[in-house]
């Protein structure tokens, strides 16, 4: 029996070693069956505002070309890192801008277990995936902090308060038209008085003070003692305020 010839281990597909482009050279151009894409590298900046209105300030970009999907992984962004001067990804946050949306809705914060097949699969269709690095940790601090406040309890409603009078109209009538009167000019439980009082357009405060009032009747007690001289006998200190009386007594 002839010998066999021993067959090599297999050995697993190394990670293809990315490329960084230099400046003024030309995208790749990359067929979809190749399975290769770039990376735009956003960093040295920071994220500024909220929303609509983030943006990422001073920043330098820089292109990685040449990754392979099938061989993408933590150590591809690690490289890239390595490349512009930061450490590993460990030390870094780097966020995924998922294509077609913005940086108010589409960063994700590149978890590779979770993202390195979501990644892969989107350059199938992209070819030029965008990274974001955080270095300053903003994103995770805004997080927590909307976390805290949509997490705490809603505050009580506050109770406005009532004035007495209003409360008094509402018992006496059993409903808020009282109240819609208020400030008019006239209140009933203000009146107070043993004559019924007749409305504005029937007469005024004159004449119902005419009608109340009888100026016939004399009070007979000021009468009689205005015959007794009681006021004119009525010591008084000062003789200037003495009024003049006549024979009688009684005040001139």
């Amino acid at each position: 029996m002839g010998s066999q010839a021993p067959t090599s281990p297999v050995r697993e597909e190394e990670p293809v070693p990315t490329r960084r482009r230099q400046p003024g050279q030309d995208a790749p151009n990359y067929s979809l069956w190749r399975g290769k894409f770039s990376i735009e590298l956003h960093h040295g900046g920071f994220f500024c505002g909220l929303g609509s209105n983030r943006c990422y300030l001073e920043e330098k970009v820089d292109w990685f070309d040449d990754c392979a999907a099938k061989t993408w992984s933590q150590m591809s962004i690690d490289y890239m890192l390595n490349t512009c001067g930061y450490p590993s990804s460990s030390m870094e946050h780097v966020y995924w801008l998922q294509p077609g949306k913005t940086l108010a809705d589409g960063l994700n914060f590149v978890i590779f277990q979770r993202h390195a097949k979501e990644m892969a699969d989107a350059s199938k269709l992209v070819k030029n995936l965008v990274l974001y690095v955080d270095h300053v940790h903003l994103l995770k601090t805004q997080a927590i902090a909307d976390d805290v406040v949509f997490t705490c309890s809603p505050l009580p409603k506050v109770v406005s308060p009532v004035s007495p009078l209003n409360e008094r109209k509402k018992r006496n009538t059993g409903s808020d038209d009282a109240i819609a009167g208020e400030g008019s000019g006239s209140d009933t439980d203000l009146f107070d008085s043993d004559y019924d009082m007749e409305d504005d357009e029937q007469g005024s405060d004159d004449d119902d003070f005419q009608n109340a009032v009888d100026d016939d009747v004399e009070d007979e007690m000021i009468k009689q003692e205005l015959k007794e001289g009681v006021w004119a006998d009525a010591p008084i200190e000062d003789e200037e305020l003495q009024l003049p009386v006549d024979e009688d007594g009684y005040i001139i």
